[in-house]
């Protein structure tokens, strides 16, 4: 399915001029001007068009679907996929409550990136952190928003199908730069234990029209979420989603049909046969079959009637039939939809691998075993977070042999943001408290207080300066002591 959409969208997207690359001309001159301490502003040149709209809407005013016709539809679909890839990708698409887990885990996993370029003595490279992050936000073939949209998108993949995997195209026009980064469907790739080098090592291969295709030929790195003692690809995540899905489903199905049943009053329809009989001519009441044919036609107008009806409709019919309402709402013909509920959000749950509060399943938890179950969530993010940090590196470092840089590209997560701001403060203002502590005693410099309060390089203001000049007096104390010695 993933790979039919594919070809459609390549087939009728609408042709795009390529992004405009810095020459190897303009980055010389940024990099000169850095040498030489000029500041240097760059200016995005945006291909401006003109004439008629293009695009049109897209959707249809007052289109709705009923809940068991869309359940009955879902459940259909994922039936009839055989496998388990494809059925991850319907339930990920259209089930509520696994696009719910999927959605929040994204938003927890992708809290931004700091890049830091270094050189080999750990001094930060301004110039070149500039041209990387004036590069890279073109990088994206998805989208226009760069690396971290990227990263968002690796998260989503490495949740449903347990690997990401990217290839890295150096720009043929530019070659000090990427053309762009392709995330690579590990759905169409095939491992196998090859020997290479005299040591084996798995090797990925992609289906392409019938012709495997080693992956390894081009810049391809990938890493693996959930590995498998044998292999690399291991068990989906979500795949144990996929049965709950399916009884969720339906339950939804059967359910539907038992409310409605049980909400509306049904009718009775009774038939007198002697009235019947009697409406026929005299020639024909003593032939059985044209008696047993009228009271089938009887039979066959009242079904009729009670199929076609709608509950709002009167009913208007002859005086050989009669009809009783019925309303089927007595206590021992209802149904306790908790009952069906309650197991199906457990499922839920554990096969989204997800907490209740990010599905909308709020229940009663102790404040304790809430905080348990966020650090679980959280290190499966800092998990994710690990992964995708470790594929982007390996493009900074290629982007760095190409510029000629010797240095190391370090990605940061920015942390996970989920107390109050208030609470925010606090723990900053313990934090701070701490270092200046330890800073007072003696037990770290002014700089390494700084760098674990606030994460900068260096101190700075007066007592930064009171500190070093307090140093180099104490210095100066210790040569003259060792002259007069």
């Amino acid at each position: 399915m993933a790979n039919i959409i594919k070809k459609i969208f390549g087939k009728f997207a609408k042709r795009k001029v390529p992004k405009k690359e810095i020459s190897k001309k303009e980055i010389s001159e940024i990099q000169a001007k850095n040498k030489t301490g000029q500041t240097t502003n760059t200016i995005d040149v945006i291909e401006i068009k003109t004439g008629d709209k293009v695009s049109y809407v897209g959707y249809n005013v007052g289109d709705t679907v009923e809940q068991e016709s869309q359940a009955s539809a879902i459940l259909d679909e994922l039936r009839n996929q055989s496998d388990v890839g494809e059925q991850i990708e319907v339930i990920a698409a259209k089930d509520p409550d696994v696009s719910q887990a999927v959605w929040s885990f994204q938003r927890l996993c992708m809290q931004g990136i700091n890049i830091e370029i270094r050189d080999l003595n750990g001094n930060r490279l301004n110039d070149a952190e500039e041209l990387f992050n004036y590069q890279c936000r073109f990088w994206n073939t998805l989208g226009e928003d760069g690396l971290d949209g990227l990263i968002d998108n690796l998260h989503k993949t490495g949740l449903l199908y347990n690997i990401m995997m990217i290839e890295v195209v150096v720009s043929s026009v530019n070659e000090n730069t990427f053309s762009g980064i392709y995330i690579i469907d590990p759905r169409t790739v095939e491992f196998q234990l090859e020997e290479r080098d005299g040591v084996e090592r798995w090797i990925p291969y992609q289906d392409q029209d019938g012709d495997k295709v080693d992956l390894t030929q081009g810049n391809v790195f990938w890493v693996s979420v959930n590995t498998d003692i044998t292999t690399p690809t291991g068990p989906y995540l979500l795949e144990s989603a996929i049965p709950a899905v399916d009884y969720k489903l339906q339950t939804i199905r059967d359910s539907s049909a038992v409310l409605r049943r049980q909400g509306y009053p049904y009718n009775i329809f009774s038939i007198n046969k002697e009235r019947v009989v009697n409406s026929l001519p005299t020639s024909q009441q003593n032939d059985p079959d044209k008696v047993k044919k009228a009271i089938q036609e009887a039979i066959n107008l009242a079904s009729s009637v009670a199929v076609n009806r709608e509950p709002t409709q009167d009913i208007v019919v002859t005086d050989d039939i009669e009809v009783n309402r019925s309303s089927n709402n007595t206590a021992s013909s209802s149904v306790d939809i908790r009952a069906w509920l309650e197991p199906i959000d457990v499922q839920m749950l554990n096969g989204c691998k997800t907490l209740g509060f990010l599905m909308n399943r709020n229940s009663g938890t102790t404040e304790s075993w809430g905080t348990v179950q966020m650090k679980v969530i959280t290190d499966m993010v800092k998990s994710f977070q690990r992964k995708s940090k470790r594929l982007i590196e390996y493009v900074g470092a290629m982007w760095l042999q190409l510029n000629g840089y010797q240095g190391t590209l370090t990605v940061t997560h920015k942390a996970l943001e989920y107390l109050s701001e208030q609470q925010m403060w606090t723990a900053q203002m313990q934090k701070d408290n701490h270092y200046k502590l330890a800073e007072d005693q003696g037990w770290i410099s002014t700089d390494e207080a700084a760098q674990g309060a606030l994460g900068v390089d260096k101190a700075s203001g007066s007592k930064a300066s009171e500190n070093n000049n307090d140093n180099n007096s104490s210095n100066n104390n210790n040569d003259n002591n060792d002259n007069n010695s």
